[in-house]
């Protein structure tokens, strides 16, 4: 039988004849067997549109550019789901934006999950760094396809640890896609295809103005530059205590800046499928790019919502 499904792949592959069966699968509500063939079929739709279901059936809906199918983010979103993308960060984010007053997306790209946390909720303020120019031009671009665009605020800026000027490395691109992983970092990938002067902003510059009492959540995704955000975001740590989703990719020179997070008061946890694991100590991990990184102090509430929304959180044994 496994020549037959090869055949059969091979056949839907073809997007003159997968297409149109794509398209009358979608059309009887078969969503995602249409969207497997249209995986096959290497074919994106100018807008992709990404459902998360949350708690009580709930859902929330973004729109995003394809970009000609160029934006590897919209291509998982519409292949794969809304959720499928860095599984489980988005469905995350929708949550704790709901808990929160105002998001930071450092290293928004197209702005996936800005766009999500828009949708998740009405009240919330959000901040969207992006310093490559082209990439910014797409994320403007998303930002306006969604009814909720005036409460995202897209500002060309790199985050870093201090405020002014510095070289960012755009890699060498072979799959002609919109770049992720574009650096502060010029160590973060071994050929560069150009570098580009950007205005850098920290995150104690940014939030300096806020109350006390302000619920900020920080999504960060700066390729190999985390330690320079860490280190410009100190009295943001110790006077407003967010909760930060970092894609942690390398570890610093002695652990520098990981040791200072936890010398904070934070708490690691890895991410993976529907499931969120503590970790003894706040490091990069193999099996998740991604971690959340809390105040002891918000641990609990933390994860009481997130396993009010079918999450499995794994606690160290004490």
């Amino acid at each position: 039988m496994k020549w037959l499904k090869q055949f059969t792949r091979n056949i839907l592959s073809v997007p003159l004849i997968g297409r149109p069966i794509s398209v009358i699968l979608a059309r009887v509500r078969a969503l995602t067997l249409a969207r497997r063939i249209d995986e096959l079929c290497g074919y994106v739709p100018k807008i992709v549109v990404g459902v998360i279901k949350l708690q009580h059936d709930h859902e929330i809906e973004f729109r995003m550019s394809s970009q000609s199918g160029k934006d590897q983010v919209a291509r998982a979103v519409h292949w794969h789901g809304g959720e499928a993308f860095e599984q489980p960060l988005p469905k995350l984010v929708a949550l704790l934006a709901r808990a929160s007053d105002l998001l930071l997306d450092v290293g928004a790209n197209t702005g996936i999950y800005s766009l999500i946390a828009a949708a998740s909720d009405p009240n919330i303020l959000i901040y969207a760094f992006e310093p490559v120019p082209e990439i910014v031009n797409a994320l403007e671009h998303n930002v306006e396809l969604n009814s909720n665009c005036n409460r995202i605020d897209v500002r060309r800026l790199a985050v870093a640890e201090s405020v002014g000027n510095a070289t960012l490395y755009i890699p060498l691109d072979r799959r002609k896609s919109i770049e992720t992983s574009a650096s502060l970092n010029r160590n973060f990938r071994e050929q560069h295809e150009y570098s580009v002067d950007v205005a850098t902003v920290t995150i104690d510059a940014v939030c300096n103005t806020l109350s006390s009492g302000s619920r900020l959540l920080i999504k960060a995704d700066v390729e190999g530059a985390e330690e320079t955000l860490v280190m410009g975001s100190i009295e943001t740590l110790r006077r407003l205590r967010p909760i930060i989703a970092i894609e942690m990719l390398q570890r610093s020179a002695e652990n520098g800046y990981e040791k200072l997070l936890e010398a904070e008061g934070y708490m690691g946890f890895a991410l993976t499928n529907d499931q969120l694991r503590e970790l003894e100590r706040i490091e990069p991990v193999a099996d998740s790019p991604n971690l959340l990184l809390c105040p002891q102090e918000k641990v609990e509430p933390m994860l009481q919502m997130f396993s009010c929304n079918g999450f499995k959180c794994t606690r160290l044994s004490k």
